[in-house]
């Protein structure tokens, strides 16, 4: 008889490929910024296989954050909130300048030690903010403005009318492939944008990515001449939805237009730090002789200090976090596992989400709707090598499925005819962007990427709220 697994007590949040120190960054905040609201959870576990990261937290933890985010209904408390926000925003920037012009072969050891967890830090403070725009804490304003509005109307309202750093990009990006290749003005831009090369671990992959996505957009011109005409029709439509809706339903909406913008801000933050960290691991691998890939990949920081001292990682570690890597936090403390023992704690923890049950019928929350069938491809999150060759076969009018949209793929998503991503929000990204391309959307779907596989025939009906795989590709 097949054993039936327990009900988990957990619930999926999200799902990335990402260096462990990500992992760690993560959880941390848990244990030592409780004074903000969103890092008030008890029990989360962050499972790593191949450095593709999934998040759970507990069930009891979202029920709570749920309750917390009451708060946001409070316009003092908005306003501190998005004051902290742009005030956390720009010392990012200036950490970023700071280390943009260090000279790193003149640090001690320490130093570089003490610089590593400097940026750490602030890479904490930078998720705890993005965490107040995830869907348990935004959950009661959402539900309070669709007492009044359609889903519709709401995907509508809740695109922002100024133009955000996507957008921005979008533009300057467009005006740049206009202009003769070189490596000057594309380190220029990333130094602008730097959250569009995240997950690159060396100077050569950043521009290998940028060089190949320079010539992809030549043949993928995006119209940004119309963005600002855009905005203001936006603008116009969401004063007429607004008109027949009390001053409270129109606060609450305007302050989730800034908590969109302040999520894409936010992220873009804690995304850039890849890039301006990218300097300072190099001089750490080559004074301990380390490979720069497996630094990134495998090391958290107490290891990176033990290497800085001379004590590198078994290979026979390496493999076992490679093979999976387990962060768990429970009584106050985060315990990490690798290997064997990790796959056990998994197990234990996750009971009947431990293993993803074979479905064709898949369901979300409607981040814009529509309803189209077409070829599906699987991109998986951060997977540099896989975006590299979507931007020479990724097709106009496929649809883009992912465990989430990143900024650095808005020129492969821009032709998508439909977006499916394992999370999501109305708030997150991919709803933003399939708001903006018009294209239906479906996200919070948990599994998608697990069940729908390269090449399926599938069918997004963002009317309903399911995604339906009609043929399965011949493997």
């Amino acid at each position: 008889m097949k054993k039936q697994f327990e009900k988990s007590s957990y619930k999926f949040l999200w799902s990335s490929y990402q260096s462990l120190r990500v992992l760690e960054m993560d959880l941390t905040p848990f244990l030592y910024y409780r004074n903000f609201d969103w890092n008030k959870a008890d029990n989360i576990i962050m499972v790593a296989k191949n450095n593709t990261i999934q998040c759970f937290h507990s069930i009891k933890d979202l029920e709570r954050d749920k309750e917390i985010g009451k708060k946001l209904f409070n316009e003092k408390y908005q306003n501190e909130f998005i004051k902290g926000v742009n005030k956390n925003h720009k010392k990012s920037w200036q950490l970023f300048s700071k280390l943009k012009n260090i000279n790193y072969k003149n640090k001690t050891n320490d130093e570089l030690y003490n610089l590593l967890i400097e940026i750490f830090n602030q890479w904490s403070v930078q998720i705890s903010y993005f965490r107040a725009s995830q869907e348990d804490n935004t959950h009661y304003l959402i539900e309070k403005i669709k007492e009044k509005y359609s889903n519709n109307e709401i995907s509508l309202l809740l695109l922002p009318t100024e133009i955000d750093i996507i957008n921005k990009e979008i533009i300057d990006w467009q005006k740049l492939v206009k202009k003769a290749y070189s490596k000057k003005i594309i380190i220029k831009h990333i130094e602008k944008y730097p959250w569009i090369v995240a997950v690159h671990f060396t100077v050569d992959d950043v521009l290998k990515t940028m060089k190949d996505r320079y010539y992809s957009s030549k043949n993928f011109l995006l119209k940004t001449d119309n963005i600002l005409q855009e905005k203001y029709e936006l603008k116009i439509k969401q004063k007429k939805l607004l008109e027949k809706v009390d001053a409270k339903i129109i606060q609450i909406v305007l302050f989730l237009q800034k908590l969109g913008l302040t999520r894409s801000k936010t992220k873009a933050c804690w995304a850039g730090t890849d890039y301006y960290i990218m300097p300072l691991l190099s001089e750490i691998a080559k004074r301990t002789n380390e490979d720069i890939y497996d630094l990134n990949k495998y090391y958290l920081n107490e290891d990176i200090k033990n290497l800085l001292n001379g004590k590198k990682l078994s290979e026979k570690e390496k493999n076992n976090r490679k093979q999976c890597f387990v962060g768990l936090l429970k009584n106050k403390k985060i315990k990490y596992t690798s290997g064997i023992k990790a796959e056990q704690v998994v197990k234990k923890e996750l009971k009947d989400l431990y293993k993803i049950q074979a479905t064709n019928l898949i369901r979300g929350t409607i981040a814009n709707k529509g309803k189209i069938i077409a070829i599906a491809r699987v991109l998986w999150s951060n997977n540099i090598k896989q975006a590299q060759e979507f931007r020479n076969t990724f097709l106009k009018g496929q649809i883009l499925v992912t465990q989430m949209t990143q900024p650095n793929i808005v020129d492969i998503a821009s032709r998508a005819g439909g977006i499916i991503t394992n999370e999501g929000v109305m708030l997150s990204h991919a709803a933003i962007i399939s708001r903006e391309f018009n294209v239906p959307c479906m996200v919070g779907t948990h599994i998608a990427t697990d069940v729908i596989r390269d090449g399926d025939l599938v069918e997004v009906d963002a009317e309903r709220g399911i995604v339906k795989i009609l043929k399965r590709d011949k493997i």
